[in-house]
């Protein structure tokens, strides 16, 4: 319809505008202390009906009886996970599985969202991050594939956090993003702490 269209279009000009601000440090980053095993947990209960209409096993991972306390801006981490699970979604067939995995490390964190989907070819995964990037071979038999701007943003995002993505995958068996976050990021662009302290700058 003439108004999905119109939504879907206001969506995408919405993740370029963040693409750009984060690239030129004009983004603005509200900051605080949040459990991120808590945070995810959350994520992954949001996904839960969905998972089951799609006839996919969803899992979650954590430490037993262990918060892991984290600084970041929760709007913007959601965007990173959300994206990222929804790639996960997209490829996985019925039947198939998504898992979230969060580790403590000895400087933070670490977020593992694996599927049992199509998986990704070697020669795609060294631009999966580009903007506006899709790989062909998934698009012919995915028509709904998306813009190519979602992981691009995550990449943006995280980077903003101090933090780094990456990607590993194997045809026919599926695909992982790690997301890795620190305990004290050094982040970039403005920030503007719990305490409504405004920072300008590398923090």
């Amino acid at each position: 319809s003439i108004y999905k269209g119109a939504v879907t279009m206001n969506g995408l000009v919405n993740e370029i505008v963040d693409v750009m601000k984060s690239e030129s440090g004009k983004m603005r980053l509200r900051v605080a202390e949040y459990d991120i095993v808590g945070f995810l947990r959350e994520i992954y209960v949001t996904f839960e009906e969905y998972a089951r209409q799609r006839n996919i096993e969803l899992t979650f991972t954590s430490p037993k009886e262990q918060d892991i306390v984290l600084k970041y801006d929760k709007r913007q981490m959601e965007k990173v996970f959300f994206n990222i699970l929804s790639n996960a979604f997209k490829y996985t067939p019925p039947g198939g599985s998504v898992n979230i995995e969060v580790a403590r490390t000895k400087d933070g964190a670490a977020v593992r969202i694996s599927d049992s989907g199509s998986g990704i070819e070697q020669q795609h995964l060294e631009h999966i991050f580009e903007m506006f990037y899709q790989d062909d071979n998934l698009n012919a038999s995915q028509p709904n594939q998306g813009s190519g701007i979602g992981l691009s943003l995550t990449k943006a995002l995280v980077e903003m956090h101090d933090g780094s993505v990456s990607v590993a995958s194997k045809i026919g068996e599926g695909t992982c993003f790690t997301v890795q976050l620190k305990e004290d990021p050094k982040f970039s662009g403005e920030v503007i702490l719990a305490e409504d302290i405004v920072l300008t700058g590398t923090v």
